[in-house]
């Protein structure tokens, strides 16, 4: 996910074909409609949208580097190279920020999964190999957005319209995992796939949100390397649908 990047809905008429049930929760508004997200001036010049790119990049720096309270909107104007004036254009504070970086994140790492699980490439793919290159995407974005994520499992839960989304699109995810679980049932053990697909996303989650929230309080020595806690997630998932390591 690159910063500053525009929102755009996916063009769904490039993709390949999928189940029913993901296409009844993708049919879903997106939080990338203007009507969802009301409490941004979405600018309509390059410039303007230029500068909306610049105050987000800002924004994600300052959040690694201070943490979300010490960004103050003075600091974001500074850091983006604008006014405190040319902030408050497009935001009413630094929670309309917080919520709309939140949100944008959101939809881009929506498109990029759906892109990876609807392509009919990854029918030919292991199972082992499809898992661990799932857990392999989410710790991935996890490393590259760590400041960011940090925040945002701290203060999301504080927002219900923020949690609003989250629990759509963890709907969504698991949707699309029930769809691949279902494909290829013979090789899993676990009895009921719907039940299977749910609990491995909120198993990933929860222990990415439990390594974003502890990290900054872990001494370094102790922790895990992003990729030991990719290897070893991977492995609780294949231990629990059953699927044999190759």
């Amino acid at each position: 996910m690159a910063a500053g990047t525009s929102m755009t809905k996916s063009d769904h008429s490039k993709k390949p074909s999928v189940s029913p049930a993901a296409k009844s929760v993708r049919s879903r508004t997106q939080p990338t409609d203007p009507s969802v997200i009301r409490w941004v001036n979405l600018p309509l010049q390059e410039r303007s949208r230029l500068k909306l790119d610049q105050i987000v990049t800002a924004f994600e720096k300052l959040i690694a580097e201070k943490g979300l309270d010490g960004a103050t909107v003075a600091d974001i104007a500074r850091e983006a190279g604008c006014s405190v004036g040319a902030f408050y254009t497009r935001f009413n504070d630094k929670g309309d920020l917080f919520r709309y970086v939140i949100l944008h994140r959101l939809e881009e790492g929506l498109q990029s999964f759906r892109a990876m699980l609807t392509s009919d490439q990854w029918r030919a793919v292991p199972s082992d190999v499809l898992i661990r290159t799932l857990v392999d995407f989410v710790v991935e974005l996890h490393r590259r957005r760590e400041g960011l994520l940090h925040a945002f499992y701290e203060q999301a839960h504080k927002d219900p319209v923020v949690m609003s989304h989250l629990s759509q699109a963890g709907v969504e995810v698991e949707e699309i995992l029930l769809a691949l679980i279902i494909e290829r049932r013979a090789e899993i053990t676990h009895p009921d796939p719907r039940i299977a697909a749910a609990f491995a996303v909120r198993l990933v989650l929860a222990t990415m949100q439990l390594r974003s929230l502890w990290s900054p309080h872990t001494p370094q020595e102790t922790h895990f390397a992003w990729n030991t806690w990719s290897e070893e997630v991977s492995a609780s998932l294949l231990a629990y649908f059953g699927i044999a390591r190759k």
